[in-house]
């Protein structure tokens, strides 16, 4: 003979399933009405130190639509050295993390990709990566950041929090480059910024007086930001300022160039000239050359005229090497190598 169970059985019990069943429909429908939805994925992006950034909801869901595109890869192996450019999503989405090395892509663990798709992939969010508060940010919060000038190799300076949030607030007001812009010539004395977290360092560039470029392995080997007012190199000045011109010696002398470069003579022909932003870069070409004890060459030199507003200075190039106030420097091409300079850009 069966017992029966009083709550099982009881009316109440089955009123109240009844209710919960209408209730559920109420909501879905309700939600319908509303356009309600469930809530939607999210994704922030990192590069390194840099970040996290929040990705907007149109570029995560671009993100989401070109994944399932990546084929397997072979291996996933990469340079353990590079920064990776990470993009995690929020819970409950179909994917968890991407890794994205310069070699491969790395999704919830498993190899996928090319380097094109890396590649491709670092594209399509360097904007949203860089356009906030990122860099600057980790200016201020990496462990170390100094700052150096490469025409002058005893000039250094580790910057303290208030020289670091300087630094990084004026970068902050730049806008990102394409990275094949702006590559040319640091002004005298070719600052640098070595930032170092947790003992990897990277470095921080002029490539010109308006462009700073920062240099890191990874996706984004070269990441270059605009200073149409050069306010950052002006900030650097202010913090690591160069020797006085007076206390310059030998071809260090021809950085105060202020005038255009001017060559004639030799078998050049036509006089050419360049503008003076152009004189670091070659200066520095005349610091590669080796001082020598050897004979001037014979024939007419090309005659260089660097200038500043007081004083005027005379390099004579020669195919091999050039003649500097009375001393000579071998230099293998030194003639063609410099006029090509001139006039290339």
């Amino acid at each position: 003979m069966s017992v029966s169970d009083p709550v099982k059985d009881s009316p109440f019990r089955n009123a109240g399933r009844a209710i919960t069943l209408v209730s559920v429909g109420l909501l879905l429908a309700l939600s319908a009405f509303t356009g309600c939805q469930p809530r939607a994925v999210t994704a922030t992006v990192s590069y390194g130190p840099l970040g996290p950034v929040d990705l907007s909801p149109g570029r995560v869901k671009m993100l989401l639509a070109d994944i399932p595109a990546f084929g397997p890869a072979s291996s996933g192996n990469h340079n353990p050295d590079a920064w990776p450019l990470k993009i995690r999503f929020s819970p409950g989405g179909k994917f968890s993390t991407i890794v994205a090395w310069p070699e491969v892509i790395i999704i919830d663990g498993q190899p996928r990709g090319t380097s094109d798709n890396s590649r491709v992939l670092a594209d399509s969010l360097r904007q949203e990566l860089l356009v906030g508060r990122s860099f600057p940010e980790a200016v201020k919060t990496c462990d170390t950041v100094r700052l150096t000038a490469n025409d002058e190799p005893g000039l250094g300076l580790s910057l303290d929090a208030g020289q670091r949030e300087t630094i990084g607030s004026l970068i902050q007001e730049l806008s990102l480059k394409d990275p094949d812009s702006g590559y040319g010539g640091a002004p005298y004395p070719g600052y640098a910024l070595t930032l170092t977290w947790g003992g990897s360092p990277v470095r921080v560039e002029w490539t010109g007086r308006e462009y700073v470029t920062l240099w890191s392995e990874g996706v984004y080997g070269a990441l270059t930001w605009h200073d149409p007012e050069g306010k950052v190199w002006q900030a650097c000045l202010s913090l690591l300022p160069p020797p006085s011109p007076d206390e310059r010696q030998g071809l260090a002398k021809l950085f105060a160039t202020t005038a255009e470069v001017r060559a004639s003579g030799g078998d050049l022909g036509q006089p050419v000239a360049c503008g003076a932003w152009k004189a670091p870069i070659l200066v520095r070409l005349l610091q590669n050359g080796q001082a020598s004890s050897d004979p001037v060459p014979s024939g007419e030199p090309v005659t260089v005229t660097f200038a500043d507003t007081e004083h005027e200075w005379e390099v004579y190039l020669y195919e091999d090497g050039f003649l500097f106030e009375e001393q000579y420097y071998r230099l293998e091409d030194a003639e063609r190598t410099f006029l090509t300079t001139m006039n290339a850009g």
